[in-house]
C-alpha cells in the first residue's frame, strides 16, 4: 500500500536520539579520548576510538563537541543516561518536599468555640511542618460591621500559635473577606532534619533497650551504630547536593581537565 513511511527522524525515534553525538554519530576525522575512568589516552581518528570502545564492549560519547578536537569519552552510555535521569527526578521530587506551601482555614466572625480549636489545632499542624497559613473570614451583607469582632478573633490566634509560627501579614480586608497569613518559624529543610533525627534516636532507644537484655558486647554495637547514623546524618544532604553539581557540571569538568593537561 501507498503511504509515507516512518523515517529516520519520525517522532518516536527523535525521543529516543541521543542528548549528544554517540558512536557512529561522531562525524569528525580526530577526537581527544578518555577512557572510562576519566584517564586521558591521547589523539586518534575517531575510527580508532570506536574500535577501542567496542572491544570494551561501551559506547563513544561526545562529552564536549565544540572542543578543538572533540573530547570523546568511552563509557556505557545507557547506563550514564539512566543514572542521570534517576538523579533528576530526584531532584524535581526533593524540590517539591521542601517547597513551602499555604494552606487557607476559613472561619466566621461568630465562629463557636469548637470549631475555633479545630481550626488552631489544623494551623499548629501545617506550621509545625513548615507550612503558610492563611485565615479568612468572609462577610455577607450587614456583617460588615462585625469585622472588628473578627480582627480580635484573628489576632488571638495568632498568639495562640506563637510557639510555631508568626504572623506576617496582620489582619487585613480584601474586599468582603478579612486575611491573615501567619509564617511558620521553620523550614521545610528543618522540619526533614528534625524528624530524621527523631528516628535516629528512636532507633538507638530501641537498640540500647534490646541490649539491656542480650549480653555487654550488644552495648560495643550500639556506640558503632551510633556514630555511623551521627555520620549518616550530618552527610547526608550535603552528598545528595553534591552529586547533583557533579551531573550539572560533568562536561565543564571534562574540558577543564583536558585543557589543563594540553597546557
Amino acid at each position: 500500500g501507498g503511504g509515507r513511511g516512518r523515517g529516520r527522524f519520525s517522532r518516536d525515534n527523535r525521543q529516543n536520539e541521543p542528548d549528544v553525538p554517540i558512536n557512529n554519530m561522531i562525524r569528525e576525522r580526530e577526537v581527544r579520548l578518555l577512557g572510562e575512568d576519566r584517564e586521558l589516552i591521547g589523539m586518534m581518528s575517531s575510527s580508532e576510538a570506536m574500535d577501542i570502545a567496542q572491544e570494551q564492549g561501551l559506547d563513544l560519547v561526545c562529552i564536549a563537541p565544540e572542543a578543538k578536537p572533540p573530547v570523546c569519552r568511552i563509557m556505557d552510555y545507557k547506563k550514564f543516561k539512566f543514572d542521570g535521569d534517576k538523579k533528576a527526578k530526584e531532584a524535581v521530587k526533593k524540590q517539591k518536599t521542601l517547597q513551602v506551601t499555604e494552606k487557607e482555614l476559613k472561619m466566621r466572625y461568630n465562629i463557636d468555640v469548637a470549631d475555633y480549636n479545630v481550626r488552631k489545632k489544623a494551623a499548629l499542624k501545617f506550621l509545625a511542618n513548615g507550612d503558610k497559613v492563611k485565615v479568612s473570614c468572609q462577610f455577607r451583607g450587614r456583617e460588615q460591621d462585625f469585622q472588628e469582632i473578627a480582627v480580635e478573633m484573628f489576632v488571638k490566634l495568632g498568639q495562640e500559635c506563637s510557639e510555631v509560627g508568626k504572623v506576617e501579614s496582620r489582619p487585613r480586608a480584601a474586599g468582603r473577606t478579612l486575611i491573615m497569613l501567619i509564617a511558620p518559624l521553620v523550614t521545610k529543610a528543618q522540619v526533614q532534619s528534625n524528624r530524621k533525627r527523631d528516628k535516629i534516636r528512636q532507633n538507638k532507644a530501641a537498640k540500647a533497650s534490646g541490649a539491656l537484655a542480650g549480653d555487654d558486647d550488644a552495648d560495643d554495637d550500639v556506640d558503632d551504630d551510633d556514630d555511623e547514623d551521627d555520620e549518616i546524618e550530618d552527610d547526608d544532604d550535603d552528598e545528595d547536593y553534591d552529586d547533583d553539581d557533579e551531573d550539572e557540571d560533568f562536561i565543564v569538568a571534562e574540558k577543564e581537565e583536558v585543557e589543563a593537561r594540553r597546557s
